[in-house]
């Protein structure tokens, strides 16, 4: 019994091994599936995983903590989770492991140390857990090496800025929507007297307050609203002008979180702005008071400015002559030739000088000079053309007034070298023909011959006389004048030079002798032939009447049509009419101005009329004007009255006085000399004759006191006879001398006179005037 109970226990005993065995089979199979699982899940964590008992060594961990460190699992498992850490961080590392442990839950960021030697920066996590009854410590990292680099990246961009910002010389703030400031750089401290650190964390209200506002609230909302940076100048600390700068900062959907605001102090740039425009407002009225015109363009052919001058020039005002173009301003067929010289002088450099005539329709054309140069900008490069118009047209008058007067000049000269060698001619012919008459019987033919040929003779003399007035070779003066003599010969010359087609007339009411004027001979003539010519002028292509007239009129303040300038008395009047094409108003308010004619180029100056105002007006006279288209024009000049004149009457034949004295006749000319030395002996005197101004002062030397007057002429070879009457009062300085000539420009009345030479003659002589011009020098020598 006891065997068997035994053995029934014994077998018992085997079924309940045999079941514990088979529990414990599965149980191991669970747990072996599970480590599978867990270490499963710890080979696929991202970083090293790893478990820590409390004795601090390595119980568990994942492959990855293999691969990053480079040991094996035999050398992981001999060693301590401090050994992957350097000594400096060794201690904080088993600290973290304690804490774990201690409170559940540490964080460590270290340097990982791996086989090779070289550090990884990690992020470890520990997390205590409990396990199989006991406690560990779950501790995982993280490869941190790519944030590292990118927060060494933010913080050198951050360094960088910082530097950047704070030293830009404007001043910078970054503030919330609140107005709260979260950084300010350098310049922004200084300006508030601050350090950025006490500037951070202020309210931007708090720091800047200006013109009564709250800083940048009307700013900041209308950016906030637009979206937009926004600019405003304001008066800030000191008194100084700043402007601000406020930029929105927004995030992904739009809405503002930042607000930049930079400030830059524009003191001195407004300061000089304001200069800048001051000098350009000055520069402007420089160039404006010049009278010529000035403009200047860049190198693209654009006008950048002119002056009012300019403006005048160009038709336009400034507004339409700035941006445009040499197209825009000069006349259309010179357009294009400027252009092209404005090319050329860009590319060159340099001045360019040209002159040309600038013909605007409707206006009067003008001769100017353009004169351009460029100019440089500060780096030296070509900034543009600068240009002056000098307008040369009354310049151009002027050189043909003077290449008239030139020509005058020169026909002047031509005729006093004429005048001085027909005189000689006439002499010899009055001369010859007045003595051939004093053996010839008065009431003969023949001496009526020689009358006519006497009376040519001296229409000659006198027409040589005009020619002299006419090429001012006259001293000109105010002198008692009888006008009819005048008015007769300016007749005879316009006969003879004008056409046929045209009718002249005279109309002479004035008695004889009540013809008498204070005035210049050349300067009347000259009156007569403009006023005529200019009336023929206006004839000449289908003819007319010229008429001139001459009457006496007693003018009073209250007459009407009296010349406002002339005052009460009696007047010469001198009316020069024709039936011309005559003058519109326009004209005739222009007639007297200089240069003014109606004429064609190269027929006349526009000199006549305003020469002919002024002789007038200097005599005390006045001239007035009456046209009508197609009527024809009455010209009406009145000269100042003297009455009668007490010597108009002829001299009579009788009135010749002879002589017994001795003379000495001087004449290079022999016919001359010979002509008037019978003339002369027919007059009772005893005359020594010779055709050498040198012999003739041998044979005065040899003898002085035989000779009672020398007639010398004054044009002669070897000595002159200004220089031969010089040696003749050196010799006897009481011997009266009669100087003669037919025409000079270097000896006048005057002039001899007050050399001592008793008396100027002017050839050709008559037998009246040469004893008139004797008797007058000896009887003035007796007084």
């Amino acid at each position: 019994m006891d065997r068997k109970r035994t053995y029934e226990e014994l077998e018992t005993r085997i079924l309940e091994l045999e079941t514990e065995a088979a529990q414990r089979g599965k149980i191991e199979k669970s747990l072996m599936r599970e480590r599978l699982f867990s270490e499963s899940i710890m080979d696929s964590l991202p970083g090293i995983f790893y478990l820590i008992d409390e004795k601090g060594e390595h119980s568990r961990w994942n492959i990855n903590l293999q691969g990053v460190s480079g040991y094996s699992a035999e050398e992981i498992a001999k060693m301590c989770p401090l050994d992957f850490f350097d000594e400096t961080v060794k201690e904080e590392a088993a600290r973290k492991i304690e804490e774990a442990f201690e409170k559940g839950r540490s964080t460590l960021e270290a340097d990982f140390k791996i086989r090779s030697g070289k550090k990884i920066p990690f992020f470890f996590t520990g997390l205590r857990i409990p396990l199989d009854g006991r406690n560990y410590v779950a501790g995982m990292g993280i490869d941190i090496t790519e944030r590292k680099q990118a927060e060494e990246r933010l913080l050198r961009s951050e360094r960088e800025k910082a530097v950047i910002l704070d030293n830009l010389a404007e001043s910078v703030i970054l503030q919330d929507t609140n107005f709260r400031i979260l950084w300010a750089n350098k310049a922004m401290a200084e300006l508030c007297n601050l350090t950025s650190a006490q500037l951070v964390g202020a309210n931007c209200n708090d720091v800047f307050k200006h013109d009564g506002e709250q800083c940048g609230e009307r700013p900041v909302a209308r950016a906030q609203q637009t979206g937009l940076v926004q600019e405003e100048e304001k008066v800030l600390h000191g008194g100084s002008l700043w402007k601000l700068r406020t930029i929105p900062i927004m995030d992904e959907s739009g809405k503002i979180t930042r607000i930049l605001k930079v400030a830059n102090e524009i003191t001195k740039q407004k300061q000089a702005e304001r200069e800048l425009r001051e000098h350009i407002l000055f520069l402007q009225e420089l160039i404006d008071s010049i009278p010529n015109p000035v403009y200047f363009k860049d190198t693209n052919g654009i006008y950048q400015g002119c002056n009012k001058a300019f403006e005048e020039f160009a038709f336009l005002p400034r507004s339409e002559i700035v941006g445009k173009t040499v197209y825009g301003i000069a006349p259309e067929a010179m357009a294009e030739t400027f252009e092209k010289m404005d090319r050329q002088l860009l590319q060159q450099g340099g001045v360019q000088l040209f002159e040309n005539r600038i013909q605007r329709p409707g206006c009067e054309g003008r001769n100017v000079i353009f004169s351009k140069a460029t100019f440089s900008k500060s780096d030296g490069s070509t900034g543009g053309l600068i240009g002056v118009i000098i307008d040369i047209t009354e310049q151009k008058r002027l050189e043909e007034r003077l290449r008239q007067a030139q020509k005058m000049e020169a026909i002047g000269t031509l005729a006093g070298g004429i005048a001085h060698d027909f005189n000689n001619i006439l002499g010899i012919i009055t001369g010859y023909a007045e003595i051939a008459g004093f053996n010839i019987p008065e009431d003969s033919a023949a001496r009526r011959s020689i009358g006519e040929v006497l009376k040519a003779a001296h229409r000659a003399r006198d027409l040589v006389a005009q020619i002299l007035a006419f090429s001012r070779k006259r001293e000109q003066e105010s002198k008692p004048l009888r006008v009819i003599p005048v008015l007769k010969e300016a007749l005879r010359l316009l006969r003879s030079s004008l056409p046929a087609t045209i009718e002249i007339r005279q109309k002479i009411d004035v008695p004889r002798g009540d013809d008498l004027v204070s005035a210049d001979p050349t300067l009347i003539h000259q009156v007569l032939m403009n006023l005529s010519t200019n009336a023929a002028h206006s004839m000449r292509k289908q003819g007319g009447v010229l008429q001139i007239s001459l009457s006496l009129d007693s003018l009073d303040t209250g007459d009407v049509g009296r010349p406002l300038e002339l005052g009460r008395g009696q007047y010469l009047k001198l009316t020069v009419e024709d039936t011309g094409h005559g003058m519109d108003r326009a004209t005739l308010d222009r007639i007297f101005d200089p240069y003014f004619t109606t004429k064609e180029p190269g027929e006349g100056t526009g000199l006549g009329l305003a020469v002919v105002h002024g002789i007038v007006k200097s005599h005390n006279g006045a001239i007035t004007v009456h046209s009508e288209l197609q009527k024809g024009t009455s010209f009406t000049v009145y000269l100042p009255s003297l009455g009668r004149d007490p010597a108009s009457a002829e001299e009579a034949p009788g009135g010749i006085h002879p002589g017994r004295e001795k003379i000495l006749l001087v004449d290079d000319e022999e016919g001359l000399a010979d002509s008037v030395m019978q003339m002369l002996e027919h007059l009772g005197y005893t005359v020594t004759a010779t055709t050498s101004s040198v012999e003739a002062l041998r044979l005065f030397s040899r003898q002085p006191e035989d000779f009672d007057l020398v007639i010398t002429d004054y044009t002669m070879p070897k000595m002159t006879g200004v220089d031969l009457a010089e040696k003749l009062m050196e010799v006897r300085p009481d011997i009266p001398i009669i100087l003669c000539t037919g025409f000079s420009e270097r000896i006048t009345e005057k002039k001899a006179k007050g050399m001592g030479i008793r008396m100027f003659a002017l050839k050709p002589f008559t037998l009246r005037s040469i004893a008139k011009s004797v008797r007058a020098a000896l009887e003035k020598d007796s007084g």
